[in-house]
């Protein structure tokens, strides 16, 4: 697959430590999604440590090239990444050290189309993200609950934002599969509700995306990662009971209204575990959509992902973090 990287990103922000902070800075690529909340709240989870620098990206393959050129060290990644990359071939230039979330990719209609049923989708027009993670959970959700594809009229969008919403608001179409948190932008300015349909219950556990290092940084900071998948791994075990320090570090870095956020935190799961048996089975997904001619073989994906600092982090063995699931 393809990506231009126009520029390194849209934005840079760079965080403020205290004077005792080491003089570390570490880059961290993130998006404009809820479900990155642990990794945006590394700067508050281990402040006065080190000091941070955040860049926003738009898609997650812009932050991948990033990433592999180490012009940041860490970053929020789809999943997909690792697949695309693997098929690819050559030396990973990351890896996924934890991760981050299931869902978050979501469907969400007018009030007025009544979908209660996957069936109900055959009678809609929906509003698909194309050639990305959204395209793939809506793709294989619904064909994982019996409805062809080309049952569905669908009308493809380049990117989220409001040439999307707009098309749901006015009508053009009547539903739409996208990820948080422009997902609860429809719900919360009142013209878009969640249908009774999940798009992660599909054949890969809805699992999304995790956090990977630059493979030139995560080799030499070892006690960097190892904090970091700590301080992650407690964010995504806390947040959902404890939802304001969640709620705070998106509304402050994304720049989004504190309802939209709490309407997605009710709509997506984090999960710092590694299922790696699922990315094969996302793989053939990827496939299925046409991205990739063939699944890379699973050793060839296995090289995007490490347990050790999982391991080192929960105590717990790589089978009990997700390797054999």
């Amino acid at each position: 697959m393809k990506s231009v990287l126009i520029g390194t990103a849209l934005a840079v922000l760079a965080v403020a430590m205290p004077a005792s902070a080491q003089e570390q800075l570490i880059r961290v690529g993130y998006l404009s999604q809820v479900h990155d909340g642990p990794v945006i709240a590394l700067k508050d989870e281990l402040a006065g440590q080190y000091k941070f620098e955040y860049v926003k990206f738009l898609r997650y393959a812009d932050a991948e090239i990033a990433l592999t050129n180490g012009d940041i060290d860490i970053s929020s990644l789809g999943y997909v990444s690792a697949v695309t990359a693997a098929a690819r071939g050559g030396e990973p230039g990351y890896q996924f050290f934890v991760g981050q979330s299931r869902g978050a990719i979501n469907l969400v209609c007018r009030q007025d189309a009544n979908v209660q049923d996957w069936s109900d989708l055959t009678s809609q027009t929906v509003g698909v993200l194309t050639g990305g993670p959204a395209e793939i959970f809506f793709n294989d959700a619904v064909t994982g609950h019996g409805i062809k594809l080309d049952e569905i009229e669908r009308v493809t969008f380049p990117v989220p934002g409001p040439p999307l919403l707009q098309a749901l608001q006015d009508g053009t179409i009547s539903c739409m599969a996208v990820y948080e948190p422009f997902a609860a932008s429809a719900v919360a300015d009142g013209y878009g509700i969640y249908p009774p349909l999940d798009l992660a219950d599909n054949s890969f556990l809805g699992v999304n995306g995790g956090v990977a290092a630059n493979a030139k940084f995560l080799s030499e900071n070892p006690e960097f990662i190892t904090a970091a998948t700590k301080a992650i791994v407690h964010a995504a075990d806390s947040f959902p009971q404890d939802k304001a320090p969640w709620l705070a570090a998106v509304t402050e870095l994304l720049g989004i209204p504190q309802q939209t956020a709490e309407i997605s935190t009710e709509h997506l799961s984090l999960d710092w575990r590694l299922y790696r048996q699922r990315i094969d089975t996302l793989a053939q997904a990827v496939v299925n959509l046409g991205v990739i001619p063939a699944a890379p073989a699973p050793e060839v994906i296995d090289r995007f992902f490490t347990y050790d600092f999982l391991t080192a982090a929960t105590g717990e063995p790589s089978e009990k973090l997700g390797l054999n699931d």
